[in-house]
């Protein structure tokens, strides 16, 4: 139908201008309709978001034009306008997470999962105005959008609401923090747009008209998710109606017709030169040059013994659970891989050694649980090349009644992995970091062009490109220096970069010249620092290396296990004055005066095994536990005495 209306309505006459221009500012409410519980590949707990609402702006520039017929007896306008939309909106879903007990009392532990979605788009608006009604300067708008979005990011997070006196286990109120671009969301928007508008003030040429719209989004905003955003927007829009132009009659009389200029040179010369140096101007002859970086490697190594703890008459594993108080680089959760991979790599590296699989249970657990834990890591070591022939299985029943508590029983349910080269304590790397930076942070390199020819002047534009990429532009005979920073050097993937350089040379009768000159960008690693079991209590700037130096038993102060490797390091560094802290830890069973006691008695044994006295390190006895008492596990750690060297 649009297509009968358009040359119906051309066919006719009007002394006016038919074009307008307008320009306009929105105030947008974004209507998302959205049924989904999480974006794809981004964890979320346990709710559901659904249709929100958020207020945002926009402003919009285009044309217009008056068909010069009416169309039954209605004024009709096409117009066509390209706006910047921001259809941001925040998705919000509380959730109660239990009850928080303090003393007798408790309160209700509510969280808040939240969306914060940050869209933005470009988009083209062409549609039709309408003017139904004679008297009254109103017209309806109906029409379509195609938008590309410009930004589509997103901050997912937990946030705690009540109570306002507690805080996650991270001692912040806020966790679960995800800040990135929104998973297969797609580049373009499409959208149904109804509107009206009024005429509120026209003086002739600008004519001010406050304009509603709605606009049905119909296309989603991440592929295969139930999200669509459509928007309300109230504004103000401004119109000019260019006015049409009187024919005036020439001032002067026309020119006589110019005479033919001179032909230039069929050939003028224009010679280009590039030279790069280095920061002592020195040429730089070859085609490749070395960047030094120093890389700085951070590594947590913990030695523990090799065992497995397990559920009551459960192959399930009795994870380790993290405390507010851990004060310790672990992590929450299963240690079993770790374990199983640091022995895997073990016997891999030691074809002569054998593992004897120790199962201790209790005897409120059936043989059949029993006989499930140790297949899973005979299982495991055989699936990944080590000979049945290499692994022995024992098994170790005990009585519920030899323990006098729970928790005593529940650490007899273990599987533990004896070595037959007598090694008791095996390395698992628990997080690697790695920080390169340049050795010099002040390099450069100077970049001189030189243009020479036989019409001069010569206009010299000059472009450098890194690895296709456009760095800077200049132009004319000058020195340009590019340093080397970390915006030129890709640092973390210590790759080379390709920086060339484009001359163009026109001279005065627009013959030109194009020369190209590249330059190789080699980032080599000169400096090595490994730093190993980094502490910084409360993140601060005092930091320690940390390691393991002995365990013990419960309830006994006799050393059962004892590293080599941390013996040799703390004699090294009392050596050469560094301060050196030795903190003995116990478990929470039995009361404080107690285990103090026992403290003092692991710190005497740590002195007797290191063989030195005890004004030589600084003893620290804590008031609070390093790790965890909720698991086995973290008890067993409990029953070490640390080290701590500062840096």
């Amino acid at each position: 139908m649009f297509f009968i209306i358009i040359p119906f309505l051309l066919s006719g006459q009007s002394k006016n201008t038919n074009i307008f221009t307008s320009f306009g500012a929105d105030l947008n409410g974004n209507i998302y309709s959205a049924k989904f519980q999480k974006l794809p590949g981004i964890d979320n707990c346990c709710v559901e978001f659904g249709n929100t609402f958020g207020l945002r702006y926009g402003f919009h520039a285009g044309l217009e034009f008056l068909f010069p017929k009416k169309f039954e007896d209605m004024d009709v306008r096409a117009d066509i306008s390209v706006s910047y939309s921001n259809l941001s909106a925040n998705f919000s879903k509380n959730a109660f997470i239990g009850n928080i007990i303090t003393g007798n009392n408790f309160t209700q532990g509510i969280v808040e999962h939240k969306i914060e979605a940050r869209l933005s788009a470009i988009i083209l608006d062409p549609g039709v105005y309408i003017y139904p009604l004679k008297d009254i300067h109103l017209s309806v708008r109906g029409g379509f959008q195609l938008g590309y979005l410009l930004s589509k990011s997103f901050r997912q997070s937990e946030n705690l609401l009540e109570p306002q006196n507690i805080t996650f286990e991270n001692h912040q109120r806020t966790r679960n923090v995800v800040d990135s671009t929104l998973p297969n969301a797609g580049s373009f928007l499409f959208a149904l747009s109804l509107g009206i508008r009024y005429e509120a003030y026209n003086n002739g040429n600008f004519c001010i008209l406050p304009e509603i719209r709605f606009n049905y989004g119909l296309s989603k905003i991440i592929s295969g998710l139930d999200w669509k955003a459509s928007s309300l927007q109230a504004g103000v829009m401004l119109t000019y109606n260019f006015p049409k132009a009187d024919v005036l009659p020439p001032l002067f009389p026309p020119l006589p017709p110019m005479p033919e200029p001179t032909e230039p040179p069929q050939q003028s010369r224009v010679d280009l030169t590039i030279n790069y140096y280095d920061k002592n101007y020195t040429i730089i002859t070859g085609n490749e040059i070395e960047v030094p970086i120093k890389s700085e490697i951070s590594k947590n190594v913990f030695y523990q013994m090799p065992l497995i703890f397990y559920k009551k008459n459960s192959i399930e594993e009795n994870i380790y659970l993290s405390s507010d108080n851990d004060r310790n680089n672990l992590g929450e959760g299963s240690k079993n891989n770790d374990v199983l991979n640091s022995l895997l790599n073990y016997l891999k590296s030691r074809s002569k050694v054998k593992v004897k699989v120790i199962s201790s249970s209790v005897d409120d657990e059936s043989d059949e649980i029993i006989n499930k834990r140790i297949n899973i890591p005979v299982d495991f070591l055989t699936s990944n090349g080590i000979d049945a022939a290499r692994i022995q299985v024992e098994k170790i029943y005990r009585e519920k009644s030899e323990f006098k508590i729970d928790e005593l029983a529940d650490e007899n349910r273990f599987l533990k992995f004896k070595l037959s080269d007598s090694t008791e304590l095996l390395a698992t790397e628990i997080e690697t970091k790695n920080i390169n930076s340049l050795v010099n942070n002040n390099d450069k390199i100077i970049i001189k062009t030189e243009a020479k020819g036989d019409a001069p002047p010569i206009i010299l534009n000059n472009l450098i490109t890194k690895n296709g990429s456009v760095l800077a532009k200049f132009t004319g005979n000058n020195d340009y220096n590019l340093n080397i920073d970390e915006s030129v050097i890709d640092i973390k993937s210590i790759s080379q970069v390709e920086i060339e350089l484009t001359s163009k040379g026109v001279d005065a009768y627009e013959n030109s010249s194009v020369l190209n000159k590249k330059l190789i960008l080699k980032p080599v690693i000169k400096e090595i620092k490994i730093i190993q079991n980094e502490f910084s209590p409360n993140n601060s700037n005092d930091t320690s290396q940390q390691y393991i130096l002995c365990y013990f038993n419960y309830n006994e102060s006799e050393i059962l296990v004892s590293n080599p490797d941390v013996i040799d390091i703390v004699k090294k560094e009392l050596e050469s004055g560094k301060k050196v802290e030795l903190i003995p830890l116990t478990d929470n069973i039995g009361t404080e005066l107690y285990n103090r006691k026992l403290a003092g008695k692991r710190l005497q044994s740590a002195l007797n095994l290191l063989k030195i006295k005890s004004n030589m390190i600084n003893p620290v006895f804590p008031d609070y536990y390093l790790f965890s008492n909720n698991s086995p596990f973290g008890r067993y750690l409990n029953r070490t005495v640390i080290v701590r060297i500062k840096n």
